[in-house]
């Protein structure tokens, strides 16, 4: 179980942000906020393992960051990392690393993902749930105030193929309330 530790690469996860107490009475408090879905942890651990999870948020390998806070990889000290492996705040590589998706729509859509590993808990379900959003067809039914608006927040979590259906015409009132109108183009279809 050691060696994996070693052999791996250990980063600190993008979107967990790590506030660390100073210490007292030879115990110190590390509270890790989840930017994406705002859960708290708060732990209390030796000062070693606060000194530990600044090393291990370089970019450094494991073996540096034990050195520089003068640990060894002993028991407890891989029973903490195990700790914060299984909590998502620290991962071996990439966890949302995946052949199934383009690469380019991974970097566009990592905080969705990354979301979705703190929800899900486990990065082949979090990397099944984006593959599905990103094979997904969604039909929307107008595109008034509601409809357009709804239509963007699914283009910011990833969906691609619509099909959009909307028989009226642009109204002066759809100028205001809709992020696709514009004077220009009252009278004219709202969908081609």
């Amino acid at each position: 179980m050691k060696q994996r530790f070693l052999a791996s690469t250990l980063n600190l996860r993008d979107g967990v942000e790590v506030f660390i107490y100073p210490p007292c009475e030879g115990k110190c408090q590390v509270l890790f906020l989840f930017l994406g879905t705002r859960r708290r942890l708060k732990i209390v651990c030796r000062p070693q393992f606060s000194v530990l999870l600044k090393e291990i948020a370089k970019d450094q390998s494991l073996e540096t960051s034990l050195a520089l806070a003068h640990l060894d990889l002993d028991d407890s000290t891989a029973a903490f990392l195990n700790f914060l492996e299984g909590e998502g705040i620290v991962a071996f590589g990439n966890p949302i690393a995946t052949d199934l998706l383009p690469a380019a729509y991974v970097e566009q859509y990592k905080r969705q993902m990354y979301f979705l590993l703190d929800v899900l808990k486990q990065p082949e379900l979090a990397i099944a749930a984006q593959k599905r959003i990103f094979d997904a067809c969604i039909v929307v039914l107008g595109l008034g105030a509601v409809g357009s608006n709804i239509l963007q927040q699914l283009c910011m979590v990833g969906f691609r193929h619509f099909t959009i259906a909307d028989y009226a015409v642009v109204e002066k009132n759809d100028v205001a309330r809709t992020p696709y109108a514009v004077g220009r183009e009252m009278g004219k279809p709202k969908t081609l």
